[in-house]
């Protein structure tokens, strides 16, 4: 028998390619959230011109006021309008109570005062009766006096009466006569200006001074018209004496009338 031939030496397989490992899951995990924050981080920083102004006074603290201190001011005026009020109150209670106490004080004093007075004996109740008995008896006032006033109207109602008829006799002898004096006709026009100013109370200077004008030729009648003078220029002080006057010059007038006038104006010069 013939050996066997050799065999020959193994040769090395060829080295297969091993496929790329596949991460476990948490350190996949881990891999994935790096890159992910490595791509957000990377975004940040791009857009950081977008979102930084907004973002930065709150992480520097510099943001708006928070609302609390605000709040805590107003409850504390509130509390202290509160305390104010209650102040006030309890004041008014107390200025209530003193003035509830003084009233009641002087009602108790009142009454002190009338259980203390003796009642009104019935001598005292008679004499109280007798005086309204003798106030009721007393006769009822009588009214003023009118009697002189009256008589003093009486007397200026006559006298004007008077003067009027004899203004009216005056007027008739002129008629009568069929010349008319116009110093007489003046004369006359005066007495009666006088006469209306005399009743009505009123001063006559003007018209005296016409009468005393006219009667500078007629010294009977300047004369009987000189008393009223003073009355003239202060008004009428009183109407039954200025009447009496006017009656005198009046009747001096009328005597005036009664003597022959002369024929001209001549003549009486």
């Amino acid at each position: 028998m013939s050996d066997p031939a050799p065999e020959p030496p193994p040769t090395d397989p060829l080295p297969t390619q091993r496929p790329a490992p596949v991460l476990s899951g948490r350190r996949g995990a881990i891999v994935i959230g790096i890159a992910t924050a490595l791509i957000v981080f990377g975004l940040l920083v791009m857009t950081g011109p977008f979102w930084a102004p907004a973002v930065l006074p709150l992480l520097t603290g510099g943001g708006p006021k928070s609302p609390e201190p605000a709040l805590a001011d107003r409850l504390a005026q509130v509390e202290a309008v509160e305390r104010d009020n209650q102040q006030k109150a309890n004041q008014a209670i107390a200025a209530a109570q003193k003035n509830v106490g003084d009233i009641n004080a002087q009602i108790e004093r009142r009454i002190a005062a009338l259980e203390s007075k003796s009642a009104a004996s019935p001598a005292d109740i008679a004499e109280l009766r007798q005086q309204v008995k003798a106030l009721e008896s007393r006769p009822t006032p009588s009214p003023p006096d009118l009697d002189d006033i009256r008589q003093q109207l009486q007397q200026l109602a006559a006298a004007t009466g008077d003067l009027k008829n004899r203004v009216a006799a005056l007027e008739k002898n002129e008629q009568a006569q069929g010349t008319t004096d116009p110093t007489d006709t003046a004369l006359l026009l005066a007495v009666l200006q006088m006469r209306e100013a005399i009743e009505t109370a009123r001063p006559f200077a003007a018209e005296y001074d016409v009468l005393a004008a006219l009667a500078k030729s007629r010294p009977e009648i300047a004369g009987a018209a000189a008393p009223l003078a003073d009355a003239a220029k202060s008004g009428v002080a009183s109407r039954a004496v200025l009447i009496e006057r006017l009656r005198a010059v009046a009747s001096a007038i009328t005597a005036a009338k009664a003597s022959p006038a002369p024929d001209d104006w001549g003549g009486r010069a």
